[in-house]
């Protein structure tokens, strides 16, 4: 993500509400997820509250969502996205440590991953070093306006990538400045594309 796109994210995002979401029991499928820069709570509320809240509507209790929030290890910091992974050591760190720590606690449990914007290169960059067993657990995730397209090690029918044709943070060849863009997954559909895609991984995986 280029830093001044990340700025004008940054400033549009501060005045929406927290959102966090966090897993208290042991359902069937857990999401994990890693916000975009700047977003408050563990999840945010472009991306990660609608998302969350949409397959919780579907799946009530087999379903729960858990973000990598500060205390966690990553503060979604804007001038992260100027590291050469897009991100910050310790921000991947912290969230293959969550993975770990979700599937020590609900080890029956299956995970998937979104990641917005920053958090879909701390994703593109976590999920190849999970552990193998917890990487076993792994069926699937969504990666919205990420500032890296790629996960090594999944083929592209495992997981989704939503970049808008107009959205520069994610779009190299996007009119620049269409920050606009990067903020409306959860209004043109998106949201609801990444709802249907995640269920079929949890259907197929019979919980």
């Amino acid at each position: 993500m280029k830093v001044v796109g990340a700025i004008v994210l940054a400033t549009a995002v501060s005045a929406l509400p927290q959102g966090s979401w966090n897993v208290d029991t042991c359902p069937d499928n857990i999401l994990i997820v890693a916000r975009g820069s700047i977003e408050q709570g563990n999840t945010g509320t472009v991306i990660g509250g609608p998302l969350c809240a949409g397959l919780k509507k579907k799946y009530g209790a087999k379903f729960g969502c858990q973000g990598v929030g500060t205390a966690d290890g990553y503060p979604a910091a804007v001038g992260d996205n100027s590291k050469p992974k897009g991100t910050c050591d310790e921000c991947i760190s912290g969230t293959i440590k969550m993975f770990g720590k979700m599937h020590t606690k609900c080890p029956k449990a299956n995970l998937m991953f979104m990641g917005y914007s920053q958090g879909g290169a701390i994703m593109s960059s976590a999920i190849p070093q999970l552990a193998p067993d917890v990487k076993s657990k792994v069926i699937g995730g969504v990666l919205f306006g990420s500032t890296r397209q790629t996960i090594s090690g999944l083929t592209k029918d495992q997981f989704a990538s939503y970049c808008g044709s107009e959205d520069s943070i994610c779009n190299r060849v996007a009119k620049s400045g269409s920050t606009g863009s990067h903020l409306a997954y959860s209004k043109n559909g998106d949201v609801e594309k990444a709802v249907a895609f995640l269920s079929s991984k949890i259907d197929a995986a019979g919980k």
